[in-house]
């Protein structure tokens, strides 16, 4: 099959090729209406259109080519991720960019020879999604290399941040309503791994210090390594694990936070069990991310999901430049209870709040 070219593309739209160049090339003299420009973007990818990247970098031209790194290889298949990494590609190629998608693992001078080779191949910007290992050389080695770069983490030089301390101040608001301080929040045993819950958590019980709140509040688990295989299936056995612990010592207690769904869906499991009958409706479960797995699970799992579409178009829309950015987007919250009246599956009913600013930019608690 004949290669596709600039020519290919004008004789396919019937515009001109420097019409097409111009497009394609997203150079700034291009005055093409948006129609246009996605009447070629679509002949580009309907006829396989693919930039000579050689000759670009031979003559030091723009490439238009972008690198989504995610932080670790478990994060690649992680739900939430996938949401964000398909809403980014699908903004990138509607803008005219190329794109790579890659991976990071536990081995920072891997971590910098990728970069290197993504920087010979002609990309120009980077997406982080995570924190990648090694973050601060990383960081300083894409600045070197002239790429501009922009993560989903407050650990970046320029972030958009996903709110989760905003959505676990929200869940523990709700629990401190219901529950008081009858809880327990699964999490790591380095105070460092649950900085932004330790947030959230100062903000709805000011009165205590770090060491009192971790005193109080933290069951300390050693989370399973990011970087080892099946380790959702691990966060779900440490899931489980918590809540048999936590509940056998006291029976009494009004609910566990955990910090992703996989592990509230294994604290899930071992109320499922026959002889925890009598504790399902009496203690709440909660987790994050909002994992579509948990609309159909038996037990109603309160949970937080990131604005995935905003992010995306923050991440995309200053992905280019190198100017001082952060800004920070509001989750969602989804408070699951039971309810009594229900007359079909799951026997819960999901009330969907999304979390606000006033006027002032203030985060708005939400009503309970």
């Amino acid at each position: 099959m004949a290669r596709c070219t600039l020519k290919t593309i004008a004789e396919y739209t019937g515009l001109s090729i420097p019409t097409i160049s111009q497009v394609l090339n997203n150079r700034t003299e291009n005055y093409s209406s948006a129609a246009t420009r996605e009447r070629i973007f679509r002949a580009a990818k309907t006829l396989g259109y693919h930039p000579n990247f050689a000759t670009k970098l031979l003559r030091r031209q723009r490439t238009n080519t972008t690198a989504i790194l995610v932080s670790t290889p478990s994060s690649f298949t992680e739900e939430r991720m996938l949401k964000l990494q398909h809403a980014l590609i699908r903004r990138l190629e509607q803008k005219g960019y190329a794109n790579y998608v890659g991976t990071f693992g536990d081995d920072v001078n891997r971590n910098l020879a990728m970069l290197s080779e993504l920087e010979g191949r002609g990309v120009e910007h980077l997406i982080f999604l995570g924190t990648p290992f090694g973050h601060q050389k990383i960081f300083a080695a894409a600045e070197e290399l002239g790429l501009s770069c922009i993560a989903d983490t407050a650990f970046a030089p320029r972030y958009v941040n996903n709110g989760s301390h905003i959505g676990a101040e929200q869940i523990f608001r709700y629990l401190r309503s219901r529950v008081k301080d009858s809880f327990r929040l699964v999490g790591s045993a380095m105070p460092s791994q649950n900085m932004s819950r330790l947030d959230a958590l100062r903000k709805v019980w000011p009165q205590y210090s770090e060491a009192e709140l971790i005193s109080r509040f933290l069951y300390p688990i050693s989370e399973p390594n990011l970087f080892c295989p099946n380790v959702e299936q691990r966060l779900f056995e440490t899931g489980y694990e918590a809540a048999k612990a936590l509940l056998t010592k006291d029976p009494g207690l009004g609910a566990i936070v955990f910090t992703n769904d996989n592990m509230a869906l294994g604290g899930g499991s071992y109320l499922m069990e026959p002889q925890n009958e009598a504790l399902r409706k009496k203690v709440i479960l909660c987790g994050y991310n909002n994992d579509r797995a948990l609309d159909t699970f038996p037990l109603p799992i309160i949970s937080a999901e990131s604005d995935i579409e905003t992010m995306a178009d923050s991440l995309i829309l200053h992905c280019t430049d190198a100017a001082p950015f952060a800004c920070e987007c509001l989750p969602k919250l989804h408070l699951r209870e039971w309810d009594e009246n229900a007359v079909s599956y799951p026997p819960w009913h999901d009330r969907v709040i999304p979390i606000e600013r006033d006027a002032a930019g203030n985060v708005r608690n939400i009503a309970l």
